[in-house]
């Protein structure tokens, strides 16, 4: 099935996993079919590939979630936008249920955009593949097994695989030859141009999923950890969050490899250096507003994130208290400190991006606009 960043021509649709945290559904590709030289994290996938149809607005799957080029494997997931979807690999009929650990003479199978069902054996395990991706990435060393053309089951051109099946998952045979529901591993290339060795390379599948923080089975509802950030679709118009530039984008906080950290109903960007927000987004549904006491919670850090990226929980709460008697005496005590807007506020807005003032600066008019209907805003900080 084909799939893959709007700058790349087209892959394949591997799997569809579920983030091991909250249960969030992804599909699983390649770094270069998902990511890609130009992509960064928050790009449009879409599907079918734009190589298969170019109809990006029409076939939009998702956004790029996560992505990793390295030892652990060339692998990435993308998210699920108002789609069904069917975990079952087309052509095989089977369901992903368990990772294996592929062993020297293993029969596999796999499903590709370009050549379909072939067949193959594993001819060599724990290998490390150094991959040319082109300028702007150069040499990349990935972990992982050769499979060769099974003799008992050849390719009728040849090839046990082509540009376009990367992103495939090769799945263990059971016994009887038919294809098995244990995951052996996850395509991503093969042999040279001009080579002829016919064989291909593979990801090891808990390498990927590791790496990836993804799991084949939705966690239980004991198990999730539910988490829904800011929505940039909560008001059917979409107003996506800002991107950090490249002037800023170290200084920021990382989790599962994206700098949008997402709580509930609302996700920012955390500047590492200074311990605040780059920005912060949320959405408001005004006719279900219902007022609770603050009083008695406390300020605490986020143990995702590491301890010295966060401002002094003492500090909130001394500014709490300051806020209570007046919201200016929480400011002065912000720039007595040494704290000071963020030189990316002073940026003009994108024109996807609904921004505010401060909503202690007027109030009232702050309380009118939330009531009675939802709203989204994205505030630089």
């Amino acid at each position: 099935m084909s799939v893959g960043h709007v700058k790349v021509s087209a892959g394949t649709l591997g799997a569809i996993v579920f983030d091991k945290n909250d249960g969030t559904r992804y599909v699983l590709s390649n770094w270069h079919v998902l990511h890609g030289p130009d992509g960064e994290l928050g790009d449009v996938v879409v599907q079918p590939g734009t190589h298969d149809d170019n109809r990006i607005a029409q076939n939009r799957l998702g956004i790029l979630k996560r992505s990793h080029l390295g030892m652990a494997g060339d692998c990435a997931v993308a998210t699920i936008e108002a789609r069904g979807a069917d975990q079952s690999i087309l052509e095989l009929d089977v369901m992903p249920e368990e990772l294996g650990e592929p062993e020297l003479g293993d029969k596999v199978v796999k499903s590709g955009r370009t050549t379909g069902v072939t067949h193959g054996v594993v001819r060599r395990i724990e290998t490390l593949a150094q991959i040319d991706y082109g300028e702007g990435v150069g040499l990349q060393n990935i972990g992982c097994f050769e499979i060769e053309p099974d003799p008992a089951n050849p390719p009728s051109n040849g090839e046990v695989s082509q540009g376009g099946d990367s992103g495939a998952l090769w799945m263990f045979k059971t016994g009887n030859g038919w294809p098995g529901k244990v995951m052996a591993g996850l395509h991503f290339g093969g042999e040279g141009r001009f080579s002829s060795d016919e064989h291909v390379l593979a990801c090891l599948p808990r390498s990927v999923f590791e790496r990836l923080d993804i799991s084949l089975q939705q966690p239980s509802i004991d198990e999730a950890v539910v988490v829904q950030g800011y929505d940039p679709a909560f008001l059917g118009t979409r107003i996506d969050t800002p991107r950090l530039t490249a002037a800023v984008k170290d200084d920021a906080v990382q989790l599962n490899d994206t700098d949008v950290i997402p709580y509930t109903h609302f996700s920012l960007a955390l500047n590492g250096v200074r311990g605040f927000a780059f920005w912060v987004a949320w959405n408001i549904d005004g006719a279900s507003l219902k007022k609770l006491t603050r009083k008695g919670i406390k300020f605490v850090k986020d143990p995702r994130l590491p301890d010295d990226a966060q401002a002094l929980v003492d500090r909130y709460r001394d500014l709490a208290l300051l806020a209570s008697i007046h919201p200016a005496l929480a400011d002065a005590a912000l720039l007595h400190s040494g704290v000071r807007r963020h030189p990316l506020a002073t940026r003009p807005a994108d024109s996807s991006t609904q921004c505010t003032r401060r909503t202690h600066e007027r109030p009232a008019q702050a309380s009118r606009r939330h009531q009675g209907r939802p709203s989204s805003t994205v505030r630089p900080l």
